[in-house]
């Protein structure tokens, strides 16, 4: 459920960037304000949306089946985050 709110709500992002004719850049020149859409409750819903695809455990599941015991020795050596 996460990644589907997730996608939804950073690709509406996207659509409303597009729709104003401005980038979806950080580094590049705005050419609008965009205050509609998933920016009424969030000023970084790009980020927000990706986040939210990111925090899943699926991605851990699929690199445990694929990769077995190897990845069981990684995942208790190295912190998921920091």
């Amino acid at each position: 459920m996460p990644v589907l709110v997730g996608l939804s709500v950073g690709l509406s992002a996207v659509r409303l960037f597009k729709s104003e004719g401005t980038t979806i850049r950080p580094f590049r020149e705005s050419r609008s304000l965009v205050v509609a859409g998933p920016f009424r409750i969030s000023r970084k819903p790009m980020y927000l949306g990706m986040a939210l695809v990111l925090i899943i455990p699926h991605e851990e599941a699929v690199l445990a089946d694929k990769c077995g015991d190897d990845y069981a020795r990684y995942r208790a050596r190295v912190r998921r985050w920091l």
